[in-house]
């Protein structure tokens, strides 16, 4: 009788430990996905520039995901939204310079975030997402290594240098020169003259687009597709 309390209690003993381990575990395990989040948590920040006499803005945006841009007419102010997450959201800041008519706006980050330096090519986790709201009529420089960029809407003149990333332009109305390297433009407009290369990508252009603003477009690898909206 008493071995048998003996082994009943042993092996009472033993599922308790067991229960105990796992629901260490599963604390564990809350712990570090709580710490996660906390560590890639989201980060937005909306910054108001008054766009009175503002007549070209340039944006030198290198190691930024996405771009976008969009005009207003009603904009009496350049608004500006930075969405950054990731292990590395603290080392990517943004520097606005004006000078007269002139808005200057340019990332700023470590070395080690630079893409593909060898250190962190094969384990960076980080993001940053601009979106720009301006008034029509503007310039708009946008410069980026690694950006894909959408825009939309009414400019005096746009022009994109883009090396991996692609360019987007929906409804837009205006002068542009895009060149990239490896990524694809699509651009929707009404009407433009339209003049198009690429080296290694297909070129397809809408042949009502005969006549008004000049748009050109080059790239090496990209396709390219322009087309006529109503």
């Amino acid at each position: 009788m008493l071995q048998l309390f003996k082994e009943n209690a042993s092996r009472n003993w033993s599922v308790f430990c067991f229960i105990s381990k796992m629901n260490f575990r599963y604390i564990f395990l809350i712990v570090i996905l709580c710490f996660q989040s906390v560590l890639y948590a989201q980060r937005e920040r909306v910054q108001t520039f008054d766009a009175s006499g503002i007549e070209f803005i340039q944006l030198q945006a290198d190691e930024v995901f996405k771009i976008e841009v969009e005009t207003k007419a009603s904009a009496e102010n350049i608004q500006l939204f930075t969405i950054s997450e990731g292990e590395y959201f603290n080392d990517i800041a943004l520097s606005v310079e004006r000078d007269l008519n002139h808005l200057q706006i340019t990332s700023t980050y470590k070395e080690i975030l630079t893409s593909g330096y060898d250190k962190l090519s094969a384990h960076k986790v980080y993001a940053v997402n601009l979106k720009l709201i301006i008034p029509e009529g503007l310039q708009l420089t946008i410069i980026s290594n690694i950006a894909n960029v959408q825009v939309k809407g009414i400019f005096n003149f746009f022009e994109a240098e883009l090396k991996s990333g692609a360019c987007q332009l929906t409804s837009f109305a205006g002068k542009a020169l895009v060149n990239t390297f490896t990524g694809d433009v699509s651009i929707q407009t009404t009407q433009a003259k339209v003049v198009a290369s690429s080296n290694h990508g297909k070129v397809e252009i809408d042949h009502e687009l005969d006549f008004g603003e000049l748009i050109e477009v080059k790239s090496i690898y990209g396709s390219i597709l322009v087309t006529k909206t109503q």
